[in-house]
């Protein structure tokens, strides 16, 4: 009897501490975050701020490039808000955010942006996106008012009364400009996640925004020389050329390449075309062949064009299809 009880007993004590041990390997799961990454999300770069208080993300971009063409993606999250009671007025702030201070304006949360661009790159469009608007109520906002030169005695330096006539504030949600900084340029973009109502001093907020930038690497280059196999052909017979384009960058870029021959009036009788992706400081030479159209005189016309599909050198012979 003695002998069932203790072996009764170390089967519970085994069943326990089975159990303890599942326990603990499913917090242990349920606590890991796996980030899985494509083979074609590995050439992206992403960088994440964060809010230290609780951790939450205010503020991720990713960037990737193809083709000499790149788009950086910022998301900003301006959830996280207080509505500070003043004396007379009611004051908003969001995590990661400045507050607005302009004369007579309404004082009123904005984050700016600033993106360095590489070197020999031109802006195509900054798209941004304002999603999950909440309605905040009716808030009395107040506006800022400058300090005078010479303090007065009498001045009230606190914050002031917003004036009713402004409409919606702001204007416009998010601004952007281009600084040439020499030798590079900045992209500023200020952001205005609230929308605020000078009259009616209804209030609301855009707790997430989306910043999509795509801005070209500039294929800029050279074209040295253009060769032709022969000045006269005969009908079908191959025309074969070659040029060297240099790119003048310090990073690869795609180059494209167009081989037409055109008659006296300037119409295309037959073209090919090519792409090229040469590494930045080097000098590439690029093939290209087609069919000698019908008898009679042409001319033979290559051009050469970068990233942004701007001409960067042509090259023109005369030749004759007899």
């Amino acid at each position: 009897m003695k002998k069932v009880l203790f072996i009764s007993l170390i089967a519970v004590i085994v069943i326990i501490g089975i159990t303890l041990l599942a326990v603990k390997i499913t917090k242990l799961k349920q606590s890991t975050k796996y980030s899985i990454v494509s083979k074609e999300q590995k050439s992206a770069v992403a960088t994440t701020s964060k809010d230290s208080s609780d951790g939450s993300v205010i503020f991720s971009q990713v960037k990737s490039e193809k083709n000499g063409i790149s788009q950086q993606l910022i998301r900003i999250d301006s959830s996280k808000y207080s509505i500070d009671n003043l004396e007379h007025y009611q004051e908003i702030k969001i995590d990661g955010f400045e507050q607005l201070l302009a004369q007579s304006r309404p004082i009123v949360p904005f984050k700016k942006i600033t993106i360095k661009l590489p070197p020999n790159t031109s802006i195509d469009n900054t798209d941004v996106e304002f999603e999950n608007r909440k309605n905040l109520g009716e808030i009395n906002i107040p506006a800022f008012q400058m300090p005078p030169p010479m303090p007065d005695d009498n001045w009230d330096s606190g914050p002031v009364d917003c004036p009713r006539n402004l409409g919606i504030f702001p204007e416009k949600q998010y601004e952007t400009k281009t600084v040439d900084m020499g030798g590079y340029q900045e992209l500023i973009i200020n952001i205005y996640p609230l929308t605020y109502d000078t009259a009616s001093k209804k209030t609301f907020l855009y707790q997430n925004i989306n910043i999509n930038i795509t801005y070209a690497t500039l294929g800029q280059g050279f074209v040295e020389h253009f060769y032709s196999n022969n000045k006269t052909y005969k009908e079908g017979d191959i025309i074969n050329t070659k040029t060297n384009i240099q790119n003048s960058i310090g990073e690869k870029a795609v180059f494209k390449v167009i081989l037409e021959v055109q008659d006296l009036s300037d119409k295309v009788i037959v073209s090919s075309e090519t792409m090229q992706e040469i590494e930045g400081g080097q000098i590439a030479s690029v093939q290209l062949s087609l069919k000698a159209p019908n008898i009679g005189p042409y001319r033979l016309i290559m051009t050469a064009y970068d990233a942004r599909n701007n001409i960067i050198g042509d090259g023109r012979k005369d030749i004759q299809v007899k």
